[in-house]
């Protein structure tokens, strides 16, 4: 068996890191290590996360902020330990994974794959609308869309959680510096040095999703205001990968243009003000029914999807909930939270007063529904 190593990424956490820790735990194998970074955290999530099990590592510095400057961090102080281990597997606090998961993912992983990324599965979506077409868009990104880049042998696009390196290529990228969006920076800096990003669908990631359009659009003001400043800040970068073929644009595409629903409705847009250059508006038209096929085809496809169907008479807020979060991100303000400790506890689902139990009940259901192979 060859090595692995969780780590954790968490700030202010403290609802629910010990269900995190603890679930994580069956999961890991003899030789094995979960790592917790605690990110300059005003609460207990170190105390809580060292009781659990997991072993802590307390980062003080402020500057710079974010996840990404905790994992570079994170490296860079423990990197001739993290060399003993043969993958890293960077997870959110909220992320869920199977007692299998790292038995997949050595069965999945070949020897010549540095760099690659789990299947994101959206869960605790069902009782808020606008959650649940989060949950719909990202679903759909991944089981048609990346699907379709890893069988074309492209690279898919790295996702927060469930990012798998090798640890050698991790030490080698300068990020974290620059970013709060570490998952966009690191898919740049991976296409510039020619490293793929494999999709292994066969290891599932479980992450709660925003239960509210407030957090939501908070969420994706940071996304947004992240992706410009990366675009400006890596463009040659941006546009060397561009030049580099359909590989480099498809990764390009995936990383920047969104949300989908405004991408196609500019398209839509310039294709219709094109009307009279044919050469032009049957190529764009084209494109935006393709896209809009592929969309209806994941749908179609999904198991859950009555629950996606009823959720679309959401769709007017959820359009709001983006733009709020366009403008949003354009403010000179500082950063929200996504959640608060009140949404923390919902997603948590038990707060503070948490039981394992409950989690063990719930993954049981969520595996039984979603299929883990």
């Amino acid at each position: 068996m060859r090595p692995f190593a969780l780590v954790i990424c968490a700030k202010d956490e403290a609802a629910m890191i010990r269900s995190t820790v603890l679930t994580a735990l069956k999961a890991v194998r003899p030789g094995d290590t979960l790592f917790v970074i605690a990110d300059n955290c005003s609460d207990q999530t170190a105390l809580f996360a060292r009781k659990a099990g997991a072993e802590v590592f307390i980062r003080d510095e402020i500057y710079p902020r974010g996840k990404g400057a905790a994992i570079a961090w994170f490296v860079k102080t423990q990197a001739q330990r993290l060399l003993r281990y043969s993958f890293l597997v960077i997870l959110d606090a909220d992320s869920i994974i199977h007692p299998n998961f790292i038995s997949i993912l050595d069965q999945s992983l070949r020897k010549d794959i540095k760099a690659a990324q789990c299947f994101v599965s959206p869960i605790r979506y069902e009782n808020s609308p606008v959650a649940t077409l989060i949950a719909l868009s990202e679903t759909v990104e991944q089981t048609i869309f990346d699907h379709l880049r890893a069988r074309a042998g492209w690279s898919v696009r790295l996702r927060g959680t469930g990012m798998i390196f090798v640890p050698e290529v991790l030490m080698d990228l300068n990020f974290g510096t620059d970013s709060e969006v570490e998952d966009i920076v690191l898919s740049l800096l991976l296409a510039d040095r020619k490293i793929k990003i494999h999709r292994i669908e066969s290891a599932t990631v479980y992450d709660p999703k925003p239960l509210k359009a407030a957090a939501a659009s908070r969420q994706r003001a940071r996304w947004f205001r992240g992706q410009w400043l990366t675009l400006w800040g890596y463009r040659r970068v941006v546009l060397k990968t561009l030049i580099s073929g359909l590989d480099g644009c498809s990764l390009i595409g995936s990383l920047f243009l969104k949300p989908r629903w405004l991408k196609l409705t500019a398209l839509l847009l310039f294709g219709v003000a094109s009307i009279r250059h044919p050469w032009i508006f049957v190529p764009v038209l084209s494109l935006v029914l393709i896209e809009i096929l592929m969309i209806m085809i994941g749908l179609i496809r999904l198991p859950d999807r009555r629950i996606f169907f009823r959720a679309l008479w959401y769709l007017p807020r959820f359009v709001l909930m983006w733009i709020k979060g366009i403008f949003l991100s354009i403010l000179n303000k500082p950063w929200l939270r996504v959640r608060d400790n009140q949404e923390k506890k919902d997603c948590s689902g038990t707060g503070y007063d948490y039981g394992q139990h409950d989690w063990d009940e719930w993954l049981k259901h969520a595996t039984s529904q979603k299929g883990v192979k």
